[in-house]
């Protein structure tokens, strides 16, 4: 992808670098493509411009879009059959889903047989739901993509269909219809017509009778509503229920998940004033015994909390204690947060609050022993240090519970 331009609908980086690249350019005598990436590229500059203008008012724009069409079209339209699938191998990761996007816009796939797009389907790089994205496409080779489901032994391939039979059903039930409303026309999968409600419950069933499986995707098919686009029975239910049961006792053994191990303990030779020391999935938390009796005034003790409490980035002074939508697990990323009766927090936080929160107490204990108390500490700092600092004689705090 060296000097190569992608167009990301979100992404204002990537606009700005196709419209650096778009002013390289000379519409009058734009060169022909040399080789399939160069027609790729093309075209992700024409989905950049569509986009630029949806409306179609700009005819400077539409007459562009044309041309490079034109040069995309024309190079995609003269790779023998015979040579596709080489020519496929040849195709940048990032514009793999452009190859089949652009298949789509220029209708090349009429000449294409369904023998050849069996054998590229097949190809270890090539996405399914990048295919199913695309409707005349999916349509047209509707007896290919059938057949290819349920000949494929591919156990990533399995995963992969059985994650698309569950975007069939969540994208058209409950919550998730509504959501589906509000997705993009590129971003819905299309159910070929071959694919019948009978041979979901056939596939379904085959994933259940895997010697491994996923424990999520085996719960999100129990809760599927037997209808005639998903006919699944009872005892199909029962199968999948029997299963989770045997997952859950593999996985969840002693009855927990992963095990998890934390360690809090003082150090009287530790030199540093806090180590953290992880080991598989045992993590262990030292502090310096004789670095924590040093500073029992209050600027010391004030400053061993922030560090102690771990919610504070030391480079940039910022709070890390925080809800991160980048730390969301892969169900969590697709799971509907859109509720008016809670606040929805990830796995990631609760965890790191909880070790925040042993930390804080475990110091809390320390100082209580020294026969400091935490909240006058706390009180001080609030109703004098800040009261000082922003002037602000009207503030008033008191703590009147002990933490412990």
């Amino acid at each position: 992808m060296e000097n190569r331009v992608k167009f990301y609908r979100n992404d204002q980086y990537s606009h700005e670098q196709i419209e650096s690249k778009m002013s390289e350019l000379d519409f009058n005598n734009l060169p022909t493509p040399q080789n399939i990436n160069d027609a790729l590229e093309y075209y992700e500059i024409v989905r950049f411009m569509n986009y630029k203008n949806e409306n179609g008012e700009s005819d400077e724009i539409s007459k562009k879009i044309k041309i490079l069409k034109g040069k995309a079209s024309s190079f995609l339209g003269k790779i023998p059959e015979a040579n596709l699938i080489e020519e496929y191998q040849k195709v940048d990761c990032d514009y793999r889903e452009t190859f089949w996007s652009l298949l789509e816009a220029v209708k090349c796939w009429k000449s294409i047989s369904g023998k050849m797009f069996l054998d590229l389907l097949n190809l270890n790089f090539v996405s399914l739901e990048d295919i199913l994205k695309l409707h005349s496409l999916s349509e047209h080779y509707r007896k290919e993509i059938r057949e290819y489901i349920f000949e494929n032994k591919n156990m990533i391939r399995i995963i992969d269909m059985i994650r698309i039979i569950l975007d069939w059903y969540y994208s058209t039930h409950g919550e998730q219809k509504n959501e589906n409303k509000r997705k993009k026309k590129q971003d819905i999968l299309y159910r070929p017509k071959e694919f019948t409600g009978q041979d979901i419950v056939r596939f379904i069933e085959k994933y259940v009778a895997l010697p491994k499986v996923n424990l999520n995707y085996l719960r999100y098919i129990c809760f599927i509503q037997s209808s005639n686009d998903f006919p699944i029975e009872d005892s199909s239910k029962v199968k999948v229920q029997h299963r989770i049961k045997e997952e859950e006792d593999y996985v969840f053994k002693n009855f927990t998940g992963v095990e998890l191990e934390i360690i809090l303990k003082t150090d009287r030779d530790q030199k540093e004033p806090i180590l953290f020391i992880s080991n598989n999935n045992s993590y262990t938390v030292s502090y310096s015994e004789k670095y924590m009796e040093r500073t029992l005034n209050f600027n010391g003790i004030f400053l061993n909390l922030k560090d102690y409490m771990l919610i504070v980035d030391k480079q940039q002074m910022r709070s890390v204690l925080v809800n991160n939508e980048l730390y969301d697990s892969l169900f969590e990323q697709i799971e509907d947060k859109n509720s008016k009766d809670i606040f929805y927090y990830n796995n990631a936080f609760k965890s790191y609050n909880f070790v925040s929160s042993l930390c804080t107490r475990a110091y809390y204990l320390f100082l209580k022993n020294k026969k400091i108390r935490l909240e006058e500490i706390l009180e001080y700092f609030y109703t004098r240090c800040l009261m000082k600092v922003f002037g602000c004689p009207k503030m008033r705090i008191k703590f009147l519970l002990n933490m412990a």
